[in-house]
């Protein structure tokens, strides 16, 4: 019996098999996996051929960067199963939706809808993508990443932006956080006051907010590695008003212990064996002791979204920023943050933005404004 199998697919860093069987023992078989990114939408693929089992020869591709994403990738696998099983799903979803714009509700209940048939069909790609999804996907592969430079080994450059690293996200980069669905009002206010950013990174996104105030951009990154590498983007940017925090800001001053993850690293998520010791502290006391008037805070920190929002309670109730609140880290951020804030009645406003990449949830987020 003759027949064609393929084990995972062709993803950043992930082992993509396909092989040619008879009676189950494989004849042919062609291993590939992406080993770089080259800049210029250019990515490169090792690829690994054997037949009986033993490998006859090897060779590194280079493949435009557009053919190797045509899906959503699911990636939070938990979120998926957590909503799919939630007894409580209607009634969750249905209490998120009070108050939202018909695209928020749309934009929620499709992520929903396509992680909780991920979980059920096993899957680890979404298929069913709109038109306007298709075309914007074409638009980043074509006029995003063709357009980041690799100049050396340790400066890339995307516009006038300049990184250490190779770490020109969509979300950041393409879409500037889409801040421009904030009310004209909201950006205006926002334009003279300080910004808050908790989750730094490499200062990825505190060089796109510089064009949205005049003031300062306070990102906070406690992890020691993305520290340094944020220390580096701000001198190659002479960005002045970056002012960097090696802390991490959450509900109460503490000692904890942080699993490194690169872009991913979490106070919460444990999936990689590498920790390190931080300095935890809130929103309140940094405010307070620097007398800071806040236009906009943006969190993205791995589900540790909630335990921030405790610890910067004062600061919102009594300045009112407008906010980005990543709530796609885990399945109770999409159903409690929203109700969280809402029980403080402060009139705020909300909307769900989930911006096209190539991934179903990440970089979902609650913007919070209130509008006069």
């Amino acid at each position: 019996m003759l027949s064609i199998s393929r084990n995972g697919h062709l993803w950043n860093g992930e082992l993509c098999k396909i092989s040619l069987d008879i009676f189950g023992h494989s004849i042919l078989t062609r291993e590939q996996v992406i080993v770089g990114y080259k800049g210029g939408g250019i990515a490169e693929v090792f690829v690994k051929y054997k037949v009986f089992g033993k490998t006859i020869h090897n060779t590194i591709h280079k493949i435009r960067f557009a053919t190797l994403n045509p899906k959503f990738h699911t990636l939070h696998t938990k979120v998926a199963k957590d909503i799919a099983t939630d007894k409580d799903i209607d009634t969750k979803i249905l209490n998120l939706c009070k108050g939202l714009d018909q695209k928020s509700i749309e934009t929620l209940t499709t992520i929903i809808s396509r992680l909780r048939t991920a979980h059920i069909l096993h899957k680890e790609f979404i298929e069913t993508l709109t038109e306007k999804e298709y075309l914007e996907l074409y638009r980043i592969t074509t006029e995003f990443f063709p357009n980041i430079h690799k100049l050396s080994h340790t400066l890339y450059i995307y516009k006038n932006y300049f990184l250490p690293t190779h770490s020109f996200e969509i979300s950041v980069f393409w879409y500037e956080h889409k801040l421009k669905e904030f009310e004209s009002s909201t950006l205006a206010k926002i334009k003279n006051k300080d910004i808050i950013d908790v989750g730094g990174y490499v200062g990825d996104s505190a060089l796109v907010f510089q064009k949205y105030t005049d003031k300062n951009i306070y990102t906070f990154e406690p992890t020691s590695q993305n520290y340094e590498v944020l220390l580096q983007t701000i001198k190659l940017n002479n960005a002045m008003r970056i002012i960097p925090i090696k802390k991490a800001l959450g509900s109460e001053h503490s000692r904890a212990k942080i699993n490194i993850n690169g872009i991913g690293s979490s106070l919460i998520l444990h999936n990689h064996t590498d920790n390190e010791n931080i300095e935890v502290i809130t929103l309140d006391s940094f405010v307070h002791e620097h007398n800071l008037e806040v236009g906009f805070i943006k969190v993205d920190i791995e589900g540790f979204e909630q335990e921030f929002l405790k610890g910067a309670k004062q600061t919102i109730t009594e300045q009112k920023p407008a906010m980005l609140i990543s709530i796609y880290h885990q399945a109770s951020d999409f159903f409690e943050i929203k109700p969280m804030i809402e029980s403080w009645n402060l009139g705020y406003s909300f909307k769900i933005i989930k911006p096209t990449d190539f991934t179903a949830a990440d970089e979902c987020a609650l913007f919070c404004e209130v509008i006069e």
